[in-house]
């Protein structure tokens, strides 16, 4: 499971429910970047950018982990390489509470596809050629999310000697082909690695509503969000979510979605101080755009005016 929390709620429920299931090795895969991560008893893979760099990987880029996703992977390969599969989770990833097995399902279906499978993602498939954000020199574009992803020890290593390749070539935008089509892209490419989506293997693990990046859920409460799939995403700690949810909100203009958001966390007890200093920064902002609507108005009104004694003018 890769986290940079130092100590989080959400990763230490979803690292004691994948401890748990029997047919793998748990890791917690820690990025150390900013300071020690907690692994909460469990095992520990501590990486960072430095080691990266020490990898001969390219970590000339903001945002490292962010946008290059798979140098976490090629960190614990390094660590652990006798493994035959790697299944790398973010932490903010958790399982609905209708599916109570649906980890040891999936690791027994795994287990015996070890040896065939060589990739695993949650929403994997072609996408049109590049743009702004989505550099790549790839004649099969490919993209998958990367929240959960599963690699063969051998598509590891060819995607590792991939990356030490693309250091050396010529540079791409941004600093690289980002993970989400690197990873599937290269492997399309080279054309002999057998790829599948969480979908094929159990049937309703994701969808748009349950798995969506756009739509954060705060972890211990209820937002009267409907689990449709067997894997929600993302399940954040409660500021994050706040600050994800009035970042959004806020840029919509429907800060007052956000307040009711407020009532009801505040109903079910989340923490008052941590609620008034985000309902304070929510007032603001309706306080900002209400001036801003009524500066917008006056200067309308006065450039009528004026039109109006240019006309009188004229005429």
């Amino acid at each position: 499971m890769r986290t940079h929390l130092r100590d989080s709620p959400k990763a230490r429920e979803l690292a004691d429910a994948l401890a748990r299931v029997s047919g793998w090795d748990f890791y917690v895969l820690a990025d150390e970047t900013g300071g020690p991560v907690s692994a909460q008893g469990h095992a520990k893979l501590a990486h960072s950018v430095a080691d990266c760099t020490r990898l001969g990987l390219n970590t000339d880029v903001q945002r490292c982990f962010w946008y290059f996703g798979d140098y976490s992977m090629y960190c614990a390969y390094h660590q652990i390489p006798h493994y035959d599969f790697y299944l790398m989770w973010d932490y903010d990833i958790s399982i609905s509470p209708e599916s109570p097995t649906y980890l040891q399902d999936l690791a027994d279906i795994l287990s015996a596809q070890v040896g065939q499978l060589d990739m695993l993602g949650t929403t994997t498939g072609p996408i049109d050629g590049p743009r702004a954000g989505r550099p790549h020199r790839f004649a099969q574009p490919y993209k998958a999310m990367f929240a959960i992803i599963g690699l063969s020890r051998r598509a590891l290593i060819t995607l590792y000697e991939g990356r030490l390749r693309e250091r050396l070539g010529e540079p791409v935008a941004n600093g690289g082909v980002h993970c989400e089509y690197y990873v599937p892209s290269l492997l399309v490419e080279r054309g002999s690695f057998l790829m599948a989506n969480i979908n094929d293997l159990i049937p309703g693990s994701t969808d748009r509503v349950s798995f969506n990046s756009n739509q954060a859920r705060p972890f211990g409460f209820d937002m009267q969000m409907p689990a449709t799939a067997h894997l929600i995403h993302p399940v954040v700690d409660l500021p994050t979510f706040l600050r994800k949810s009035f970042g959004r909100l806020a840029k919509q203009e429907r800060t007052e979605v956000f307040l009711e958001q407020l009532e009801r966390l505040e109903a079910q007890g989340a923490d008052p101080v941590t609620l008034q200093d985000f309902r304070e920064q929510a007032l603001q902002h309706q306080e900002r755009v209400r001036r801003f609507a009524r500066a917008e108005a006056i200067a309308a009104a006065a450039r009528s005016a004026e039109e109006a004694r240019q006309e009188v003018r004229l005429s």
